[in-house]
């Protein structure tokens, strides 16, 4: 009975105790041990193991994401536009990239780049639109023509030479507007742009990180946001 019993005992102990003692000789493998007990205690979400295991569900999800973590350069050209006042010139109808560079003292090749990009990015509508002498194709002909013949695609005009009009957001951003949305995107894309600068910083310490240095102030002059906005009188 004394022999079964110290062999019960034995067959719990011996395991726990060549373990301790293979863990105590080799660290590493004592790691290796607390690294799958690890594992096996906090296992994935079932979102997560979701997610890596589809990759039509990541295709579905990676655009909305990649979209609006790189919006920053969309509102910048939407700031840019209005600070040029590209809206104000288009008040009175289509106009060239040529015709509003000249207007708004502007490069005429980067600024019909910033007209595409204001065209419109996936969800996200239009400030302005491109428009066409003909925007309605040619009908296909009701016989085959030799390939001579054919009536050939229009070229896509030059940078210079494409036409712009207003869309009703793009209304808005006129300074002359009713209800006009021209001050507030200055200010986002000047002083709060610059606020949402340190956001990472405020987030890691918890102390707000915008000061006036941002605009050429001494140390001595630093200001916290809101006592910023009441000094900067031209605002």
């Amino acid at each position: 009975m004394k022999v079964g019993f110290l062999a019960c005992v034995l067959a719990v102990v011996a395991p726990a105790c060549d373990g301790f003692m293979v863990s105590s000789r080799i660290p590493h493998v004592a790691r290796r041990v607390r690294n799958r007990q690890a594992t096996r205690e906090k296992e994935l979400d079932p979102l997560v193991r979701l997610l890596d295991g589809s990759e039509t569900l990541r295709q579905a999800v990676a655009f909305p994401v990649a979209f609006v973590s790189a919006t920053n350069w969309l509102s910048e050209c939407v700031y840019v536009a209005t600070k040029l006042r590209v809206f104000d010139a288009l008040c009175y109808g289509p106009m060239t990239v040529a015709e509003i560079a000249s207007a708004v003292d502007a490069d005429p090749s980067a600024l019909g780049r910033l007209l595409r990009a204001l065209g419109g990015q996936g969800p996200i509508p239009g400030v302005v639109i491109e428009v066409f002498e003909n925007p309605f194709p040619l009908p296909a002909p009701p016989i085959p023509f030799p390939p001579f013949l054919r009536p050939s695609a229009p070229k896509a005009p030059e940078e210079g030479a494409r036409r712009y009009a207003l869309t009703p957001l793009g209304a808005l951003l006129r300074e002359d507007a009713v209800g006009s949305l021209r001050p507030w995107t200055i200010f986002s894309g000047e002083e709060l742009g610059r606020a949402w600068g340190g956001l990472y910083t405020a987030v890691k310490t918890g102390r707000p990180s915008f000061s006036a240095t941002q605009r050429g102030a001494g140390a001595a002059d630093q200001l916290e946001f809101f006592d910023y906005m009441s000094a900067v009188q031209s605002l």
